[in-house]
C-alpha cells in the first residue's frame, strides 16, 4: 500500500505505525505493509503481483502515461484498477447556495449553478489559488483521466470492454447545477462487460451511494481552512484579516453563506449543515491473458 501521508516524521502517529528509521518510509500494520512513494514508481512491487490498485482523491495529480505504464507492469492478468475522488461539496438541502459555493471555490465562479448571483453580490474567491491542472481534473469528475487503452503500446494488455467512468451522489443538485463534463450519472445503463452483481451496484439511482457529512458552522470553517487554495490565498494576502474588519476570506464567505441558508430556510437559522460530495469513479480490468 502506497501512502504519501505516512512518514517517519508524521505527528501523533501511533507507535505501531511509525516507520523504522532504518527502513525509510516503510512500515507494517498487521499483515499490511505500507510505504510512501509515487504512483509512477512502484519498484518495490514485483511484476504481475497486484490484484487490485485503488486511488482515493489522488488520481488528478498523476502523470498518466507513466502511471499506466507502471500499472501495466505490476497488475496481474485479470487484475483491476479503481480510481475515485470527489469534486467540491454542495448543500443538498439548500440548492440556491450552489452559486455562492462556486463563486468562492472556482475561478470566476466557473461551473454550474442557479440562480445567478445579483450583480451587487460580491464573493471573494480562492478559485485562482488552486494548483492546476489537478483541481480542474477532479472538478470534472475525473473525466479527463485517460484509460490505458489510450496508449498504443499499452492497449493490448487491458480489457477495453470493462472500462467505465461514473459519477454518484448528485441527489440534491438541480439539473442545471450538474457539470456537463462529469461522467454519466448512475441512471445511465452500463455498456461495459461486468459481472451482473457488479453492474447492479453501479446502475439505478443509488441515493445511498453518497459521501455525506454533517458539520456546524465552526467545523465548516475549519474544513475550508484545510484547503490548499485557502492556505495559498492567506499566504499571499497576509493582511487580509486586518483589512477586512478582523474577518478573513473564510469568515466573509461563511457570513454570506449563512445569510443565504437562513433566507432559503424561511428566515430561520440553521446550526448544522448537510454536506454532500459527488463521488467519481474510473475503473478498468486487465486482460486475463
Amino acid at each position: 500500500m502506497v501512502d504519501a501521508a505516512i512518514t517517519p516524521s508524521t505527528p501523533n502517529l501511533p507507535t505501531h505505525l511509525v516507520p523504522s528509521p532504518t527502513d525509510g518510509v516503510k512500515g507494517r500494520l498487521g499483515q499490511v505493509e505500507y510505504r510512501q512513494g509515487y504512483s509512477e514508481q512502484l519498484e518495490f512491487l514485483e511484476s504481475g503481483s497486484v490484484d487490485l490498485v485503488t486511488s482515493g482523491q489522488a488520481a488528478h495529480w498523476f502523470d498518466y502515461p507513466r502511471f499506466w505504464k507502471e500499472l501495466t507492469r505490476v497488475v496481474r492478468p485479470g487484475g483491476s484498477v479503481c480510481l475515485y475522488g470527489y469534486p467540491d461539496f454542495f448543500l443538498p438541502d439548500f440548492p440556491s447556495t450552489r452559486t455562492l459555493l462556486n463563486k468562492f471555490a472556482l475561478k470566476d465562479g466557473q461551473g454550474p449553478g442557479s440562480p445567478r448571483l445579483p450583480s451587487d453580490v460580491q464573493v471573494d474567491s480562492i478559485g485562482e489559488f488552486w494548483e492546476q491542472p489537478g483541481r480542474s481534473i477532479i472538478n470534472q469528475g475525473l473525466s479527463p483521466v485517460p484509460f490505458p487503452t489510450s496508449y498504443h503500446e499499452l492497449a493490448s494488455f487491458w480489457d477495453d470492454s470493462s472500462a467505465f467512468k461514473r459519477t454518484f451522489s448528485t441527489t440534491g443538485l438541480e439539473k442545471d447545477q450538474i457539470w456537463s463534463s462529469w461522467p454519466p450519472l448512475t441512471t445511465s445503463p452500463l455498456e461495459c462487460d461486468l459481472a451482473k452483481e457488479v453492474k447492479e451496484e453501479f446502475e439505478g439511482k443509488h441515493e445511498e451511494t453518497t459521501m455525506d457529512k454533517y458539520l456546524n458552522w465552526d467545523q465548516l470553517a475549519s474544513y475550508l481552512r484545510t484547503w490548499s487554495a485557502t492556505h495559498t490565498y492567506l499566504t499571499q494576502h497576509p493582511d487580509d484579516k486586518e483589512k477586512n474588519g478582523g474577518k478573513d476570506v473564510v469568515d466573509r464567505f461563511l457570513q454570506q453563506l449563512r445569510e443565504e441558508v437562513k433566507r432559503a430556510n424561511g428566515g430561520k437559522e440553521v446550526e448544522q449543515l448537510h454536506l454532500r460530495w459527488p463521488l467519481c469513479f474510473v475503473m478498468i480490468k486487465k486482460k486475463k491473458k
